[in-house]
């Protein structure tokens, strides 16, 4: 089994809403759950769902204002116990709507570009 991490993305989903994913690993117990965090700005993270979030590994962040930065991390329920934060991540102000988290690529040495 690889060592991962959550993998924790945000998009913009909408004019109006954050879609934020995550991982479900290989080693995790049946019967996890997660809740979800959003900092905005500089503030502190606050929980977002009401109820821990079993059916899934994705919320939808019906309440971000997306004109300003937003972090986003995950901790994982075992047992009815909260876990440990994951990684986060970080959402842009005015970000525009893409389905997509765009990575740039570095070429290695000696590979050309088209």
């Amino acid at each position: 089994m690889e060592k991962l991490g959550r993998g924790v993305v945000a998009v913009r989903a909408s004019t109006a809403n954050a879609l934020v994913s995550w991982r479900l690993l290989g080693l995790d117990p049946s019967g996890i759950g997660f809740n979800v965090y959003r900092a905005t700005g500089s503030g502190s993270a606050a929980k977002l769902n009401g109820n821990v979030l079993t059916a899934g590994t994705n919320y939808l962040d019906t309440t971000a204002n997306l004109a300003q930065t937003s972090t986003y991390h995950v901790r994982p329920v075992v047992g009815g116990t909260e876990q440990a934060a994951s990684g986060t991540f970080t959402l842009l102000a005015n970000k525009a709507v893409e389905p997509v988290v765009r990575i740039p690529l570095c070429l290695l040495y000696g590979w050309q570009s088209l």
